[in-house]
C-alpha cells in the first residue's frame, strides 16, 4: 500500500505543482497581494495534502470494479486546477486578460507533457497495468514524467520569466484583449486536435500499423511546433504594432513641443527687440538730463528682467530657448541647475534635439521633484553637452531617490545599462526613455543609464556621420 501511495502522490505532484509555480513567474513581486515566497510556502503544503487525499481515494476505490478510476483521477485533477486558478486570480493584482493568457500557456504546456508521456509509453511498447488493481500512475509513468519535466521545465521557466513577462509588462490595454482572444482560440483548437488524435493512438497496433502510429506522432509534434511559432509571431507582431503606434504618438507630442519651443524662441527675439527700445528710451532721458526719470525707468526694467530672468546657455537659438524653458521650470521647484554647452550649432534635426533634451530634462525635473521631505538630499541637475569630432555627447546627472528595475540584478548601480532595464515609476507608465531610444537609433547612437544612489546618470552619444 505504501509503495502504491508514494507513486501516486509523487505523480500527482509532478503534474500539478510545476504548473502552479509557472503561473506565478510572469508577474513581478509588486503584482502580488501577499508576499510571493509566502504564497508558494502556503500552496506547496496544500498541494501535498491534496495529493495524499487523491492517492488514498484512488487506492480504496480501485478495489471496487464499479468505479471508473480514470474518471475519478481526472475529476481530482480538474478540482485541483480550478482551486489553483481561483487562488491565482485572487492573489495577483493584474488584468484578467493577462492572467487568462498565462493560464492558456500553462494549459498548453500541461497538455504537451501529458501527451508526451503517453507517447513515450506507446513508443517503448509499454502499456502496463498496475499489478493486481487499477492504476493511475506507475513506475514507468512516473519515470516518464520526471524525464520529460526535467527536459522541458527549464525551457518553459526561462520563457515565462523572459518573453512572456516582457510582453505582459509592455502590452497596451487596447491590444491586450485582442491578443487574448487569439491565444484562447489557438488553445481551444489545440485541445480539440489532441482530443481527436490521442484516443486513436491507444488502438493503433505498433507492429501492424507502424506507419500510421508514426504519422500520429509526427502530426502531434508538428502541430505543437506550429503553435509555438504562432505564439512567438503573435507576441512579436503585437509588440511591433504597439511600438509603431506609440512612436507615432510620440512624434505628435514632440511636434507640439517643438512648436512650443519655437514660440519660446520668438518670445526671446521679441524680448531682445524690446530691450533695444528700452535702451533708446533711457538714452533719450539721459540726453535730456532727466536723470530721476531715467533712474526710475531703469528700476522698472530691472524688475521686469528679474521677474523673467533670461540666461544665455549657448549661441544656438533653439537649444538655448529649450534650456531656458526647462531651467526655468526646474528653478521654480528649487532645483539647482548647472548647464554647460560646447557647440556652435545644433548638429542634428531640431525636433530630434527637442526629443532628447526635452525628455532628459523632464525626467530629471520629475525625479528631483519626487524628493520631498528629505532635506539632506540636494536637488540638482548637471547637464554637459559637447561635440567631439563627429560625435555629439550628452551627459546628465540628477538627484534621484527611487528607481524601479525590470529585474533583480542590483549590479545596475555599478554599470551603465539600457532603458529596457528600468520601469517607469508613473502609474500610467512613462514614455520618456522610449522616446529617447527611438531618436538615438536614427543616428546609430547609444543611450545608457546608471543609478548610483542618490544620483541618476544619463549618457547619450550620437554618431553625426550617420545622419540621414
Amino acid at each position: 500500500m505504501l509503495e502504491y501511495l508514494m507513486v501516486h502522490i509523487t505523480g500527482f505532484l509532478i503534474q500539478i505543482l510545476p504548473c502552479m509555480l509557472l503561473c506565478l513567474l510572469p508577474f513581478s513581486k509588486d503584482k502580488f497581494k501577499i508576499n510571493r515566497n509566502k504564497l508558494i510556502g502556503i500552496l506547496t503544503p496544500i498541494c501535498i495534502i491534496f495529493s495524499i487525499i487523491f492517492a488514498l481515494t484512488i487506492y480504496y476505490l480501485s478495489f471496487d470494479d464499479k468505479y471508473n478510476i480514470s474518471i475519478i483521477s481526472n475529476a481530482f485533477m480538474g478540482v485541483a486546477i480550478i482551486a489553483c486558478c481561483t487562488l491565482f486570480f485572487v492573489c495577483i493584482k493584474e488584468s484578467v486578460y493577462k492572467k487568462l493568457m498565462v493560464i492558456c500557456v500553462i494549459l498548453i504546456y500541461a497538455a504537451f507533457i501529458y501527451i508526451g508521456v503517453n507517447l513515450m509509453k506507446y513508443t517503448l511498447f509499454i502499456r502496463e497495468q498496475w499489478p493486481g488493481q487499477g492504476y493511475t500512475y506507475s513506475y514507468y509513468t512516473l519515470t516518464y514524467f520526471l524525464i520529460l519535466s526535467a527536459i522541458t521545465l527549464p525551457i518553459i521557466w526561462k520563457v515565462m520569466i523572459g518573453p512572456i513577462r516582457k510582453y505582459l509588462e509592455n502590452i497596451d490595454s487596447k491590444f491586450l484583449r485582442r491578443t487574448f482572444y487569439i491565444i484562447l482560440v489557438l488553445t481551444i483548437f489545440y485541445y480539440i486536435f489532441l482530443a481527436s488524435i490521442f484516443p486513436s493512438l491507444e488502438y493503433v497496433p505498433w507492429d501492424e500499423e507502424k506507419g500510421l502510429f508514426l504519422f500520429f506522432v509526427y502530426t502531434y509534434f508538428f502541430a505543437s511546433l506550429c503553435l509555438i511559432i504562432a505564439f512567438w509571431f503573435l507576441f512579436w507582431e503585437i509588440l511591433k504594432i504597439q511600438e509603431k503606434s506609440k512612436y507615432r504618438s510620440l512624434l505628435r507630442i514632440q511636434q507640439i513641443r517643438y512648436q512650443e519651443i519655437t514660440e519660446n524662441i520668438a518670445n526671446v527675439q521679441r524680448t531682445n527687440h524690446d530691450m533695444r527700445h528700452h535702451f533708446r528710451v533711457i538714452d533719450n532721458l539721459i540726453t535730456e538730463e532727466k536723470h530721476d526719470k531715467a533712474r526710475e525707468y531703469i528700476n522698472e526694467c530691472v524688475t521686469i528682467i528679474e521677474s523673467g530672468e533670461i540666461e544665455q546657455f549657448c549661441i544656438e537659438p533653439m537649444v538655448n530657448a529649450l534650456l531656458q524653458y526647462y531651467v526655468g521650470e526646474a528653478r521654480k521647484k528649487d532645483i539647482k541647475c548647472d548647464i554647460r554647452v560646447s557647440m556652435e550649432h545644433c548638429p542634428i534635426d531640431n525636433i530630434d534635439m527637442t526629443v532628447l533634451l526635452g525628455n532628459c530634462l523632464e525626467n530629471a525635473i520629475t525625479s528631483c521633484d519626487d524628493i520631498k521631505g528629505d532635506i539632506k538630499t540636494e536637488k540638482f541637475i548637471r547637464l554637459n553637452i559637447k561635440t567631439i569630432n563627429s560625435t555629439l555627447a550628452i551627459l546628465m546627472e540628477n538627484s534621484c531617490n527611487k528607481v524601479l528595475f525590470t529585474g533583480y540584478d542590483q549590479s545596475y548601480t555599478d554599470n551603465f545599462v539600457k532603458a529596457s532595464e528600468f520601469k517607469s515609476i508613473k502609474k500610467e507608465g512613462g514614455i520618456g526613455l522610449t522616446s529617447i531610444e527611438h531618436t538615438v537609433k536614427k543616428y546609430a547612437g547609444i543611450a545608457e543609464y546608471k543609478y548610483t544612489p542618490p544620483i541618476f546618470y544619463t549618457r547619450i552619444t550620437l554618431e553625426l556621420n550617420n545622419i540621414r
